[in-house]
């Protein structure tokens, strides 16, 4: 009797035992399978925010160059420095330019809200870079009336290439950071 008593407690333990390693590995590997998943969720929602982040940002940056292109054109092809005459052709073709690049704004805003949601201060920084130039040069075309020298607008120019540039670096660098 006392045997049969010793192997039921043998058995009984022997399948505790087992049932406790079971339980244990298998809380171990369901909670590394959804970490797993709420890392992979995570990353492709950053993802797809700065893609939709390029998106919004990208026209507003073709516009802006668009306002600059055509102040060239004015200023090296037609040989228009100085004040510009109100409602002249090159007033009223810049002032419409101004509007689109107006509206264009909205979607940088929106683009700018995600990159914070996403702690991207660093492509913000570069963002606000470019709405400073586009600032002055706005100041002196739209709402001083006067169009740049070429030289002027040449620093324009390259001002706004090298911090589109830096943009543009930041937010690969984001990108490429997600997946380290």
């Amino acid at each position: 009797m006392p045997k049969e008593i010793l192997d039921v407690i043998d058995t009984a333990v022997k399948i505790g035992l087992g049932a406790l390693i079971s339980g244990i590995s298998t809380y171990q590997i369901t909670k590394r399978n959804h970490t797993h998943e709420n890392t992979k969720n995570s990353k492709d929602k950053k993802i797809e925010i700065l893609e939709c982040v390029s998106e919004e940002v990208e026209p507003y940056l073709t516009s802006f160059h668009a306002l600059l292109a055509k102040s060239f054109v004015y200023v090296t092809h037609d040989n228009k420095v100085g004040p510009i005459i109100a409602n002249s052709q090159v007033s009223t073709v810049l002032n419409e330019m101004d509007v689109d690049l107006i509206n264009k704004r909205g979607d940088m805003y929106k683009a700018k809200s995600k990159l914070k949601l996403i702690g991207l201060n660093d492509v913000i920084e570069k963002l606000e870079d470019l709405g400073e130039i586009e600032d002055r040069f706005r100041e002196e075309i739209i709402f001083n009336k006067v169009l740049p020298t070429e030289e002027e607008l040449s620093k324009y120019s390259t001002n706004y290439r090298k911090y589109k540039n830096n943009y543009e670096l930041s937010l690969q660098k984001s990108f490429e950071g997600i997946y380290k």
